[in-house]
């Protein structure tokens, strides 16, 4: 079940608050027990004094008699002599503590189910023995009275602070309902730069408006090619559809089996490019909406598809100074980058004697060149021969005007990239840059 940002703000910070508070109460009752402790030993040290230093130094006479006791939480005592003949007591002390012979000192004792907190002072000088009990009942009531303030501000500060954390939330989210405000009233092809604040936003919101700013951005550029191509792609099909029609009413009109026999063999040259131009933009779609896990695999090896390419084509050199020529990636689409280079080559430049072939070795991987000697690409153009069906100058010529879009879309799909230049002789000169297989053959 999908809940807002702020509810699920509102569980952490109260999670946060209710350990915050939990914590502070172990603290709290960690040190009024420590306090209750502490005031209990003072107050026995206290009355153990007293009780001594309120009988004369001799002569004590050992009558046990029973003293009487303040109402409240106060200690129970007893006073004898060092020979254990009591003096005096209080009517409930523990007189089984007495069996036991306890130490000098504190000492905890349980009598009847009833724990006390005992201590022992002996005076040897007077021959006294003062014992001073109180029961832990007694303590933990000191305990709660010393809890109850910190349990009472607890009490109060949890919801308050509950409170001023939900207004602190609602105040910090408003740029984020501002901002999704803006982009729900938004048409769904309106892909213009969020505006910020002009008295600023917070970091982490000017961050997403810089993300989806980026986002649209790239997205408008998307578009636009997608237009441009859907825009070149018709009118590409348009010409050898209108070529189809013509020859298909030539045909229907024709009187002679030869004329008829021509009309069809062109019908058939127009669809067979139709179909081609079909099949080129297809994988051209493909390719543009994914990249290759290149990661896998062995590699393609290069120089060998190079080789079977030379091996077909007679005007084709070849000159391979790599040792390695493994690649990361599609042996199938290599293959196809290859065809469609040296078929470039062939189509623009068809008075050339030699297409040369090279591989050599780059920092990062290889590099494919293909080289004709043709009339060369101006170098205004050459940024945009890799667009779909980009002619220089507007000329129309031969080729679908998809090969080196192909070669371009081949090679990035494999983490490559593709550039064209001008040779020290003249003529044009593609060049391939592809990364090395990583694992071994």
């Amino acid at each position: 079940m999908n809940r807002s940002l702020r509810y699920r703000l509102l569980i952490l910070l109260g999670g946060v608050l209710a350990a915050g508070a939990l914590l502070l109460w172990q603290i709290a009752d960690y040190e009024s027990r420590r306090n209750a402790a502490a005031e209990v030993d003072a107050t026995l040290r206290l009355t153990a004094r007293t009780l001594l230093i309120s009988q004369p130094l001799h002569g004590v006479a050992a009558d046990n008699r029973v003293a009487s006791r303040a109402p409240g939480p106060t200690p129970e005592f007893r006073l004898s002599t060092l020979e254990r003949e009591v003096i005096v007591h209080s009517p409930g002390f523990p007189d089984a503590v007495t069996e036991r012979r306890p130490s000098p000192g504190f000492s905890n004792h349980e009598v009847d189910g009833v724990s006390w907190r005992l201590l022992t002072f002996v005076d040897t000088e007077r021959g006294l023995i003062s014992e001073v009990a109180l029961d832990e009942a007694d303590r933990q009531q000191r305990q709660d009275t010393l809890d109850m303030p910190v349990e009472r501000a607890l009490m109060f500060t949890l919801p308050v602070s509950a409170f001023l954390g939900w207004l602190a939330l609602t105040y910090g989210l408003r740029p984020l309902r501002t901002l999704s405000r803006e982009l729900d009233n938004r048409d769904a092809g309106d892909l213009r730069p969020v505006a910020t604040s002009p008295r600023g936003t917070v970091i982490e919101i000017a961050t997403l408006v810089t993300t989806l700013n980026g986002l649209f951005k790239r997205l408008r550029g998307a578009f636009h090619a997608q237009q441009v191509f859907a825009s070149a792609a018709g009118h590409e099909l348009r010409t050898p559809l209108a070529g189809l029609r013509t020859q298909i009413e030539v045909a229907r009109r024709a009187d002679d089996g030869a004329q008829k026999d021509q009309a069809l063999a062109r019908i058939d040259e127009a669809a067979a490019r139709m179909d081609a131009l079909t099949a080129r933009l297809l994988k051209l779609a493909r390719l543009r909406a994914r990249r290759l896990d290149t990661a896998a695999g062995a590699g393609v090896e290069l120089g060998t598809l190079a080789r079977r390419l030379a091996d077909r084509r007679p005007h084709v050199r070849l000159r391979i100074d790599a040792g390695d020529t493994r690649v990361a990636g599609d042996e199938e689409l290599l293959a196809a980058l290859l065809e469609n280079l040296v078929d470039n080559a062939e189509t623009h430049a068809p008075d050339s004697e030699w297409i040369d072939i090279e591989i050599g070795d780059t920092s990062t991987g290889l590099c494919l060149s293909v080289i004709d000697a043709g009339p060369g690409i101006p170098e205004a153009d050459r940024a945009e021969v890799f667009e779909p069906f980009y002619r220089a100058d507007g000329r129309r010529g031969p080729g679908s005007g998809l090969g080196l879009p192909l070669v371009r879309a081949i090679a990035e799909a494999h983490g490559g990239s593709a550039a064209v230049d001008r040779p020290a002789a003249g003529g044009t000169r593609v060049r391939v840059h592809l990364p090395h297989a990583t694992s071994p053959a």
